[in-house]
């Protein structure tokens, strides 16, 4: 990144190129990813969003054959984090912070000290995108502690940034102008040429707004210079645009507009829409001081169109106040024709020529009225079904987050279900086998009752402790593993049938995964009869049919 994004995307596509040719799922994975990333540094959010949420949908695929070759978690945990950075900058707060939760819970048992302060950084950042300083201060905080020991300070870079937009939305640029030196002075030891452009440029607007005009316009030429800070259109753009409130400042129209007009052109590189509509607006406002209304009113139809499809607002006043204006132009045009033809006709006019004078004017404001209000009609349903589709876009994306997390949850209950199957069938087999010993220190003991009681009696102690043994230890073990699977298992049964007693609702749990009636008489040291009869009078508390097996009737708990 240190050399810009399409550096980086070049070698990103060889890297992926090279690892797929290889099969090294680790190098696929990361090469694709910084791809992602590529992409964002460049404002294009809908493309970086298409690559990570095909990564994601990758990962889920094979996640055991990922799990082997790389950590499967951190994975995740960096894709769902920029997915929550892309969401943050399109203003989509309540997504951003389900994603950031999502990238903490997969590494918050981890030592990834550097990816929790990222993550930590950006709900810091939503909580003051939202007004909630003290939050953001404390996570703040979080992050600044966990990188302290990191060379890499982007971190602290893009805290001071967010704290420097803020001050400038506040217009309290004393402030402003401390955090942009600060971002300053964390650039003159670092090679990140992303960190240096935002930081030379929010320094420029700084001096913009202390009425240090010619300093900021100075600043903002060498930024436009520089040909490695052009591969940044989000920020080139944002400099056009204040270079060309400067022109305008200065009444030099041609230069404002030519200005505006490249900023215009670089915004729509980018997938920024909010950016764009400060483009038209610029444009707008410079057509509308050069007279150029018509022009004017055209430019701010787009931006208004455009600023309804994000923000779902409506701000049409200054678009009717711009038609007002224009309709006042041609009246008074229209009037003052109208006024010179009534003079000179005025010796020649009768009454009746008078009144059909004033019947064609009627007429002409009766079309003209209803032409208009069909044009309001249609814009308006225009903007209607552009926040329909952008609804549509919305609800697809919040799917795909739901089906991602079900597909993990129930990857890993199958994994639990599992891992429950087979220590049941191995305590099954320990059980059976122990079984056999005890049988056979039966025989010998039927042997040994020649011989000194002494013999005899230790014989028949070691069997009772190993009976006590298969009792004891294979029912704690196997509730343990049951009840991390079939966490509230018990419970429910209980509210349904509460007077069952302890061996009943052991009875229920191996007849919860279908166990047959030698395995549970091997696991609880019963007679094969006795567990037959056990599940006889449990049928006949549940009120089971014939036809009905436990294992159907139990699958409801």
């Amino acid at each position: 990144m240190d050399s810009g994004p399409v550096r980086m995307r070049g070698v990103s596509e060889q890297a992926l190129a090279l690892a797929k040719k290889m099969d090294y799922k680790k190098g696929i994975i990361h090469a694709a990813f910084n791809i992602s990333l590529s992409e964002f540094y460049q404002s294009k959010f809908l493309s970086s969003y298409k690559i990570l949420d095909s990564l994601l949908t990758e990962l889920s695929k094979d996640s055991l054959t990922y799990s082997k070759a790389f950590d499967y978690n951190k994975a995740k945990s960096k894709i769902f984090c920029l997915m929550a950075i892309i969401f943050d900058e399109t203003e989509d707060y309540e997504k951003a912070l389900d994603c950031y939760l999502l990238a903490l819970q997969l590494i918050e048992n981890s030592k990834e000290s550097y990816d929790k302060a990222l993550i930590y950084k950006g709900i810091g950042i939503i909580n003051w995108g939202i007004g909630e300083y003290n939050k953001a201060d404390y996570y703040f905080d979080l992050a600044l502690q966990l990188s302290k020991d990191f060379k890499d300070k982007r971190i602290q870079f893009d805290i001071y940034n967010e704290k420097f937009k803020y001050y400038i939305k506040q217009k309290d640029y004393q402030n402003a102008d401390v955090y942009s030196g600060k971002q300053h002075e964390l650039c003159q030891n670092s090679q990140n040429i992303y960190m240096e452009v935002i930081a030379e440029k929010n320094l420029a607007l700084v001096y913009y707004h202390q009425g240090k005009i010619e300093l900021s316009e100075v600043y903002i030429k060498e930024i436009l210079k520089q040909f490695r800070y052009q591969q940044f259109p989000d920020i080139i753009a944002e400099c056009y645009l204040l270079l060309s409130k400067i022109y305008l400042d200065k009444k030099e129209l041609t230069l404002a507009l030519n200005t505006a007009t490249q900023a215009y052109n670089c915004a729509m590189k980018t997938d920024l829409p909010q950016l764009e509509a400060d483009a038209l607006l610029s444009l707008s406002t410079i057509y509308e001081t050069t007279g150029r209304l018509s022009k004017s009113l055209a430019l701010y139809r787009d931006y208004h169109n455009l600023t309804d499809s994000i923000y779902e607002k409506n701000n049409r006043q200054k678009i009717i106040e711009m038609q007002f204006r224009l309709d006042m132009n041609k009246i008074l045009r229209e009037k003052a024709n109208l006024a010179d033809t009534l003079t000179i006709n005025h010796l020649r006019s009768t009454r009746k020529t008078y009144l059909l004078y004033g019947a064609l004017i009627f007429i002409t404001l009766l079309i003209y009225l209803s032409l208009a209000l069909m044009k309001k009609y249609r814009t308006e349903k225009t903007n209607y079904d552009q926040l329909e589709n952008k609804q549509k876009v919305i609800d697809e994306q919040r799917q795909i987050i739901v089906n991602d997390q079900e597909e993990k949850f129930r990857i890993e209950l199958e994994h639990k279900n599992r891992e429950l199957v087979s220590y049941t069938m191995a305590l099954t087999r320990e059980n059976e086998n122990k079984i056999k010993i005890v049988e056979a220190l039966n025989k010998l003991k039927e042997k040994a009752g020649k011989e000194p009681l002494t013999c005899s009696d230790d014989i028949g102690q070691v069997i009772n402790e190993i009976r006590q043994t298969i009792n004891r230890n294979s029912w704690e073990e196997f509730r343990l593993y049951f009840e991390n699977v079939y966490s509230d298992f018990f419970i429910k049964l209980e509210q349904r049938f509460p007077d069952l007693t302890r061996n009943e609702k052991k009875l229920c749990a191996f007849l919860k995964l279908n166990l047959g009636t030698k395995e549970i008489a091997a696991i609880t040291s019963r007679e094969i009869r006795s567990v037959e009869s056990s599940r006889a009078r449990l049928r006949k508390k549940f009120r089971l049919p014939s036809d009905t097996s436990f294992n159907e009737f139990l699958s409801h708990f």
